[in-house]
């Protein structure tokens, strides 16, 4: 989907739950049930806009605080950052590949959409097959 949205002509994408769960990123580490998690607060969470108004100096109009849209989670941890940046360049790399482009300004010019039935979309997936991993 982040190619997509490149491809769609966006030069950034969200992605702060990518990175959230990784060993560089903020948040205390829990254990539960033997499983390690990290607190993600979303940028939109009550507790991130509590902080925004804080380091602010309570700055902001009265009602930004009430707008709340992300929500305060608990995410797998995912070990180092750099698999993850790894993978994620190879897949934008493979994603470029498709449209012949090099670069994003390319993407944007070699980009095409183009809509398949739920029929095509099917069989365009393994299928006839016994898929083992």
């Amino acid at each position: 989907d982040m190619v997509k949205g490149l491809a769609a002509g966006a030069s950034a994408i969200m992605a702060g739950s990518l990175f959230a769960g990784t060993d560089e990123a903020p948040g205390k580490t829990v254990i539960i049930n033997g499983k390690r998690f990290k607190n993600y607060n979303a940028s939109t969470s009550r507790t991130e806009k509590k902080n925004h108004i804080k380091v602010a100096g309570g700055e902001f109009e009265k009602h930004y605080a009430k707008q709340i849209e992300g929500v305060e989670s608990l995410v797998p941890s995912k070990g180092p950052l750099t698999p993850i940046i790894e993978t994620f360049s190879a897949n934008i790399r493979s994603g470029l590949s498709y449209s012949g482009a090099i670069n994003i300004p390319e993407l944007w010019e070699k980009a095409q959409f183009i809509q398949i039935t739920a029929m095509g979309r099917r069989e365009s997936e393994a299928h006839d097959v016994i898929v083992q991993c």
